[in-house]
């Protein structure tokens, strides 16, 4: 009961969350091993980060010890991301995975959108959307297909590196959808092809593929935020009224007790 109430006080997520940003201060500085000054407080700088990831691991044991059962605990996605972040620093530094245990220890920023209540949103929203985004990515692929045979078909001869392969032109409206120098594209063709065929190819791609295909994402990630928000509102609403019947049921329960101490 103790480490329920511990784990769940606000003293303690700010802690966790002081400490988690620390750790992520300590990560960032170590990349600077060629300079003087770190190398100079390197064995400070690691065992700092010991320091942190003991904490972690204490962290893990408090709510391990105040889980409702075992399959609840482990059915939360965020403890089974802390048991192989923080796991990931007692292996062995062996050489072949030895950059892949560099590369986790990066992951523990992640905590943070554990900590923050609106980070922790977001991500929802963004699991929720993906479902809708599987039918988006299907429409985008269907045109980016069309455009890219379109193009090396057009294209392809008097622009090799562009559109002169499939996938090639793949990458080439990609970086159209970016507005990354599109124009540049269309001016590169316009002594290979017709003036009016190359504006209308390039010019219709940037319609379909920034103004409507983008703005389906945009728009299917928002749909999501608010169904997600009015959830988490509600559900704040229903645990205050549970709160409240709580508290009235326990004041009749006093006063019951109390008359019948009267009484007695």
């Amino acid at each position: 009961m103790h480490a329920k109430k511990i784990i769940n006080s606000q003293a303690f997520g700010r802690a966790i969350l002081v400490v988690i940003l620390f750790n992520s201060v300590l990560i960032g500085v170590s990349t600077y091993s060629h300079l003087n000054f770190v190398q100079e407080f390197a064995s400070l700088i690691h065992n700092l980060e010991w320091v942190c990831i003991w904490i972690f691991v204490v962290e893990l044991a408090l709510k391990f010890y105040a889980r409702d059962n075992i399959k609840s605990f482990f059915s939360n996605g965020w403890n089974i991301f802390d048991i192989i972040v923080v796991g990931s620093a007692f292996v062995p530094n062996i050489s072949t995975i030895a950059t892949l245990l560099r590369v986790l220890r990066v992951f523990r920023v992640l905590r943070l959108i554990d900590g923050l209540d609106e980070l922790r949103l977001i991500v929802s929203v963004l699991i929720k959307s993906l479902s809708s985004m599987v039918y988006i990515a299907l429409l985008m692929t269907i045109c980016f297909y069309i455009y890219a045979v379109m193009g090396v078909e057009l294209f392809g001869k008097g622009q090799p590196d562009e559109y002169g392969t499939l996938h090639e032109a793949f990458f080439s409206l990609f970086r159209s959808l970016t507005c990354e120098d599109w124009t540049d594209l269309r001016y590169d063709g316009l002594p290979h092809r017709n003036y009016w065929v190359v504006t209308t190819y390039h010019v219709s791609w940037i319609m379909i593929g920034t103004f409507l295909l983008i703005n389906l994402v945009v728009g299917a990630v928002l749909n999501n935020y608010q169904e997600v928000h009015e959830s988490e509102k509600s559900k704040d609403v229903d645990d205050e009224s549970l709160d409240a019947k709580i508290a009235s049921l326990s004041k009749e329960l006093n006063q019951l007790l109390e008359r019948k101490l009267q009484q007695g």
